[in-house]
């Protein structure tokens, strides 16, 4: 019996199969450039079926904005160069910008932009021509669309069915798991790196449901008809991650979350049951168990008792549970609408809860700022180029490497030369295909042969992103027309020009960053300490509530900003080559991550409560101490901004160490004969919240700066030249 063909044989037969019948319609149809359909085969080959249609609804809709922008463009500018540069520059920065700050449709402004470019760098005898080309182009993408549906679908599907089901089994077992361990380091101290690797788990189980949802909602009636609870089911999923990682810089150890709640088991296991009564309901149409209601009461005694700063501690970690409460809730109920939509299809009426104020904040994003800019100067490069040098390639210099800027600007990770290798092998392949074997072809039978074997060898035998460079290289290479002549001068300027697109994305990509990932790493820990000085900073005078507009708007911005950057220093932090650097090991830099993810956590808190302050709180007593704690950790992060490697946390240990016996002093001294302490007080309740921010952030700090010391930083400031 014959083995049955791999996954990766299957998926490669697929695209190249889809690939050929693309070409093979557009030559019998006669249409004015085949290439353009068999290019909408080569971007929407996915893995599964659903995944392959969504791509291709997203690009036919990226498709009609991009075909009306040029024409926009060629009805004002067609007697005025550059006019027309400016806006080719202008829709080339909006659509990258839209690309990279709305990931659900990151694909379709990416289409958008690149559409734009495709169409205007043709040849035109006259404004016919445009429209012409235009349309043209429009119908070759929904061909290209519906023959690599067509094949997907009736040739080895992979359906999405399930999917979601698993996906949310994951991604739950994960967050019980998360919780179990948070709920142990209460008594006793957790390992930090199980713990990461749980959180690093829930991230990608999160991302990896809402990839499902719009897989399988695409391919199946039943998902589309309950959508709306699994979008809410997903973001109130996404909100317990975001809870969790609060409480895991929150949580007092050594019992004393038991000792100032003697309710807190009672409380954690009805939380545990949640999330094992949620995973028990997938896939099941039982009546669901309602979630029970329960609450942190305080022992007045036991809390009376702790320090000053351990009692705020207690408050902080109360208000996070209260909180998980709240989205554990919600999150049963949700499954109780989904079981009754299940057994009776009747739409239950949605409940939303209010928004976290730091996730909907105004504001741009810097970095995808920096990626537009990329985006629009290359255009304005490659144009020069073409107008005062006209190197080979001539009016596609104003199209691939704006496409290919596109392509860093969203994976600024990457550096541009891993594009090099896959396309110039691909392109050398092509080019062999066109000298030595299109010749002697003269049946479009023995042509499909070539296409396809040219397909299926680029995507069975290269990977990642190597696989899309190395379909352009072919179709760049290959090059059939409805009209073929043959010509080597044209093929080898093809190929200088398809490495000269490179070389200038590679410069250009330094108005990003530095292709040194190193390098992107120091300059954005610079940037996360810079927003926290000022953040820091913000805590004194008046309450935010009376500051101006500009005033809340910097806030709003620089908290997102301090949210925003551990998840992009991660990110950069991967594309290191460790093997340069020996002394500073991958899980140091994944535990310096969590440490500012911790940090960015404890100043939203703090902001929260110094907003919420009474004037007549405790907390004007104490205006001299908080100020010289503030006065401190401005030092701190200052130094930090300038030279992470800076040994500021040694004097800050000592600075707060003092501080605090000070601090608890003053404040016996101030409760002292005044009035019983009470949680259930409300000025009470904000003074030790606030109290607890300082003591977050200030213990975040420390627990950072012991993580810092374990990096080499003059290492990755050196400059290397291998």
């Amino acid at each position: 019996m014959s083995r049955a063909l791999s996954t990766k044989t299957k998926e490669a037969i697929k695209t190249a199969l889809a690939f050929a019948l693309a070409y093979g319609f557009a030559l019998k149809t006669g249409w004015m450039s085949p290439i353009w359909v068999g290019l909408t085969v080569v971007v929407i080959a996915l893995p599964t079926a659903g995944q392959s249609l969504q791509k291709g609804v997203l690009r036919l809709s990226g498709t009609v904005p991009g075909c009306a922008a040029a024409l926009v463009i060629f009805g004002l500018a067609s007697q005025s160069r550059w006019l027309a540069l400016a806006l080719t520059s202008a829709w080339m920065f909006f659509t990258t910008y839209m690309m990279l700050s709305r990931p659900s449709k990151s694909y379709l402004w990416n289409v958008a932009g690149f559409t734009a470019l495709i169409i205007m760098t043709g040849a035109f005898e006259s404004p016919a021509d445009v429209f012409d080309r235009a349309s043209s182009r429009t119908v070759a993408t929904v061909v290209g669309i519906l023959i690599y549906t067509l094949v997907t679908t009736f040739l080895w599907p992979q359906s999405n069915a399930g999917a979601i089901r698993k996906a949310l089994e994951q991604l739950l077992a994960t967050q019980r798991a998360r919780f179990d361990a948070l709920r142990a380091s209460s008594t006793d101290p957790s390992d930090d790196a199980d713990l990461r690797s749980l959180q690093l788990s829930e991230v990608q189980q999160l991302a990896a449901l809402g990839q499902a949802l719009q897989a399988e909602g695409s391919e199946s009636y039943q998902v589309r008809e309950v959508r709306p609870e699994l979008e809410r089911l997903r973001d109130l999923c996404s909100e317990i991650l975001d809870c969790l990682d609060r409480l895991e810089t929150s949580v007092p150890t050594k019992g004393a979350l038991r000792a100032a709640f003697p309710t807190a088991d009672s409380f954690l296991d009805e939380i545990d049951a949640r999330f094992a009564s949620m995973t028990a309901l997938l896939g099941s149409n039982d009546a669901p168990r309602a979630p029970v209601e329960v609450s942190l009461s305080p022992d007045r005694e036991a809390l009376a008792q702790l320090a000053p700063l351990d009692r705020a501690a207690a408050v902080v970690a109360r208000a996070q549970l209260a909180s998980l409460d709240t989205l554990t809730a919600e999150a049963v109920r949700t499954m109780q609408d989904l079981v009754a939509r299940r057994a009776e299809g009747a739409r239950p009426q949605a409940r939303r809860l209010q928004p976290t104020p730091v996730n909907a904040s105004p504001g741009y994003d810097l970095d995808h700022l920096r990626g537009a800019t990329l985006v629009a100067a290359t255009v304005v490069v490659a144009f020069c180029l073409w107008v005062f040098v006209n190197p080979p390639g001539h009016a596609s210099w104003m199209m691939l490497p704006p496409i290919l800027a596109m392509m860093v600007a969203g994976r600024q990770q990457l550096s541009a030369t891993v594009f090099i290798r896959p396309t110039a092998i691909a392109l050398a392949l092509g080019i062999a295909v066109y000298v030595f074997v299109l010749p002697r072809l003269s049946t479009f039978a023995e042509l499909s042969v070539v296409l396809f074997a040219a397909m299926f060898v680029v995507n069975y035998f290269f990977t990642g992103i190597g696989v899309f460079a190395g379909m352009i290289g072919v179709l760049m290479g290959i090059s059939v027309q409805q009209q073929q002549a043959y010509s080597f001068a044209a093929m080898a300027n093809t190929y200088i020009f398809a490495l000269g697109s490179f070389i200038l994305v590679y410069a250009m990509s330094y108005m990003i960053q530095s292709p040194r990932p190193e390098k992107a790493v120091l300059y954005l820990v610079r940037r996360f300490f810079r927003s926290a000085g000022f953040l820091i900073a913000s805590t004194a005078g008046e309450r935010s509530t009376r500051r101006g507009r500009f005033a809340q708007w910097r806030i709003a911005w620089h908290r997102r900003e301090l949210n925003g950057l551990p998840n992009k220093i991660e990110a950069w932090s991967k594309a290191i080559d460790y093997d340069a650097f020996p002394s500073n090991a991958p899980d140091r830099i994944e535990a310096l991550v969590v440490r500012m993810q911790a940090i960015a956590y404890r100043i939203d808190e703090l902001l929260d409560s110094r907003g919420s302050v009474s004037p007549r709180s405790l907390a004007q007593a104490l205006a001299e101490d908080i100020r010289a704690w503030r006065t401190r950790l401005e030092s701190t992060l200052a130094d930090w901004s300038s030279s992470p490697d800076s040994p500021a946390a040694e004097a800050l240990r000592e600075h707060l160490s003092q501080w605090r016996e000070e601090l608890e002093a003053r404040i016996e001294s101030l409760n002292a004969g005044e009035r019983e302490l009470s949680l259930d007080d409300d000025e009470w309740r904000r003074f030790y919240a606030l109290l607890g921010g300082y003591r977050g952030v200030s213990g975040t700090l420390l627990a950072y700066g012991d993580e810092a010391r374990q990096i080499d930083w003059a290492a990755w400031q050196e400059e290397r030249f291998s």
